[in-house]
């Protein structure tokens, strides 16, 4: 379809959505003609495409009546169509304003109150990534065979049984069993898919937990393991949807321990250190804190990676640019250590600590640290003992130089960059 065609198209859906009479012959005849015509890969440019997404979006905001006010046999159709645009590389650019489309388009659904509907949304998209992580396994792997035949993925076919049959839908050139065909004939597709639908299902408990914590449960697993094998873009997706996830709904406590030592394989194994961009290492501080601040964790779960943290702390501090990673790691060692009276690890984590205290953006979160180590006497250095006084940052006493802080009740000068 030309430019100067959709733009007359698109107008006349703007002339009639404006008249209430009219409404059902937007619904009725022009957005079918533009859901079946327009919205094809083959058919029309990116530029057009474009305009397409922003108007579908913004009518989904300001004109629901045009989608029934958010009835499934009308909501559904659009967002099955406006699925394969985020597996598709070209567009990426786009995938943004296209998850903003879907994502009003599901507030629509679950503003009717058709529960059903947004529930299997959520869960065929809970398949989806299952699925997508064994053909991005077998990519890895090189066990997938090649060849000219594309590779793909059936999904979303409980979602679509509330829409089977609709006008909106030419079933001519659909599956007949009313599912969505994703074309995953090459790894950045399958990429590019995940990333995306885990952004959406991070909206989605984000908007409506209360009805989606009883089905998120199979999630936490499959955030975990694409954290485990993903790029860095899906990494940042994965460790953002976890973070929310464990906020919102919780997490399954069987795959506790899992997720956390996958969490620290990330923070300190050097082979891991190519995926750590900044944003990635930002998600991974957040959601170690989110996990120690939840109170999920049982107390042997804490101990069993007690030893273990000094090392992460001291391969954060020392390699990480992150300063979110380094205050959630620094802030995250309080919660061990006030469950671990061990006076020998309080005494080596204080040993780390030290040196970056002329960090000013640090030393507030180590000194709050250094309180939780100083409540039992520890030995330092040539075994002289600090006093068992506890420390606040707003106890902290500025020399008179200004560039300095005072330990209170020690004769430690720190500078201050």
């Amino acid at each position: 379809m030309s430019s100067p065609n959709l733009s007359i198209l698109l107008q006349k859906i703007i002339n009639e959505a404006l008249s209430e009479n009219k409404i059902n012959m937007v619904k009725e005849n022009i957005l079918p003609k533009l859901i079946n015509e327009c919205l094809s890969v083959d058919q029309v440019s990116i530029k057009d495409m474009e305009i397409i997404f922003r108007f579908l979006h913004h009518f989904s905001v300001h004109y629901p009546a045009v989608f029934c006010q958010g009835d499934s046999t009308t909501v559904g159709p659009v967002i099955y169509k406006l699925l394969p645009f985020l597996a598709n590389p070209q567009y990426h650019l786009l995938h943004d304003v296209i998850l903003n489309t879907i994502a009003s388009l599901m507030n629509l659904l679950f503003n009717l109150r058709d529960c059903t509907a947004y529930k299997d949304f959520f869960m065929d998209s809970i398949q989806l990534l299952e699925d997508l992580l064994e053909v991005m396994n077998c990519y890895l792997s090189a066990s997938l065979e090649f060849s000219d035949q594309p590779i793909l993925i059936k999904c979303f076919c409980t979602f679509a049984q509330h829409f089977s049959g609709t006008f909106y839908i030419d079933t001519s050139k659909e599956d007949p069993e009313s599912s969505l065909i994703q074309d995953v004939s090459d790894i950045s597709r399958c990429v590019f898919l995940s990333k995306n639908i885990i952004r959406l299902l991070q909206t989605q408990l984000q908007l409506v937990p209360l009805l989606l914590k009883d089905y998120s449960q199979p999630l936490g697993p499959v955030l975990c393991s694409y954290i485990d094998i993903g790029s860095p873009d899906l990494k940042e997706a994965s460790l953002r949807c976890l973070r929310h996830m464990i906020v919102e709904v919780g997490y399954p406590s069987s795959e506790l321990d899992r997720l956390l030592r996958s969490l620290l394989t990330i923070a300190t194994v050097e082979e891991a250190r190519y995926f750590r961009t900044e944003a990635v290492e930002r998600e991974l501080g957040l959601s170690l804190l989110e996990i120690f601040n939840s109170g999920l964790l049982p107390k042997d779960v804490i101990l069993s990676v007690a030893q273990n943290f000094i090392h992460v702390l001291k391969v954060v501090l020392s390699t990480s640019t992150s300063k979110e990673l380094k205050t959630s790691t620094i802030q995250v060692l309080s919660t061990i250590l006030a469950n671990n009276p061990s006076a020998d690890m309080k005494e080596e984590c204080f040993q780390v600590l030290l040196p970056h205290l002329g960090d000013a953006y640090l030393s507030p979160y180590i000194l709050s640290s250094i309180d939780v180590i100083l409540s039992t006497a520890i030995s330092v250095g040539s075994k002289r003992h600090l006093p068992s006084i506890r420390l606040n940052q707003k106890r902290r006493r500025l020399t008179s130089d200004k560039n300095q802080v005072q330990i209170p009740h020690t004769n430690i000068l720190i500078n201050i960059k």
